[in-house]
């Protein structure tokens, strides 16, 4: 990914890491010699912002595995033996957004098609399984297990500044355990993933369930 000579956002950053950068513990056999550098990286004499009005110039932002373990004056953050630098002279870091309501690489759940114009009440829940009496209560539900990573709806975010979401299935009242994921593309979902659960997803909307609440 090609650097901006105007603005270097976080999320960018962490794209531009390397093979290391958001490793998460193995679940993938590897073909060939492990890759035993310590995933450490510095972006050097950085403009860097670490909130929207705090600014400093000629600084440092030090990456381990994925996560920012040191930022601020150049003078002030030692760089590891072994850490990948690269000078980013005249450029600017940024940290991303992170959307807390998402359904980004999780399959879509669309209500049942109605036959007809009238709908006649549903009254018994039509899951089987030890399931919840009322359809629109998916506690079973883990995003982690439907994520996919997505490359246009990655951009997207990217694009508006989000370097992470929060990502749930957006059907029902109760939505199963959101996780939270890296908006990288170049890695598998389980690299990307950051807390695989890390919220109960809740709405107002009972979505796909066309059950009849009791009385």
């Amino acid at each position: 990914m090609k650097i901006s000579t105007q603005k270097l956002s976080l999320s960018a950053a962490l794209a531009l890491v390397g093979p290391a950068a958001l490793a998460q513990p193995g679940t993938y056999p590897r073909n060939g010699v492990y890759d035993q550098r310590p995933g450490v990286f510095a972006f050097t004499h950085a403009t860097l912002f670490t909130d929207y009005k705090t600014q400093i110039n000629d600084a440092t932002l030090l990456i381990r595995d994925g996560k920012v373990v040191a930022a601020g004056p150049a003078a002030k953050v030692k760089i590891p033996t072994g850490a990948v630098v690269q000078d980013v002279r005249g450029k600017f870091i940024y940290p991303g957004f992170v959307d807390v309501f998402t359904s980004y690489g999780v399959p879509d759940v669309k209500a049942p098609e109605r036959q007809g114009r009238r709908v006649p009440p549903q009254f018994d829940t039509q899951k089987t399984g030890a399931y919840n009496w009322n359809q629109a209560i998916h506690p079973e539900v883990n995003a982690a297990e439907q994520f996919k990573v997505n490359n246009e709806q990655a951009g997207a975010y990217r694009a508006l500044g989000f370097g992470a979401v929060l990502t749930q299935q957006a059907d029902g009242i109760m939505r199963g355990t959101a996780a939270l994921v890296s908006l990288n593309t170049n890695r598998k979902e389980n690299e990307v993933m950051l807390l695989e659960k890390a919220a109960s997803g809740l709405s107002f909307d009972k979505g796909s369930s066309t059950r009849t609440p009791a009385r």
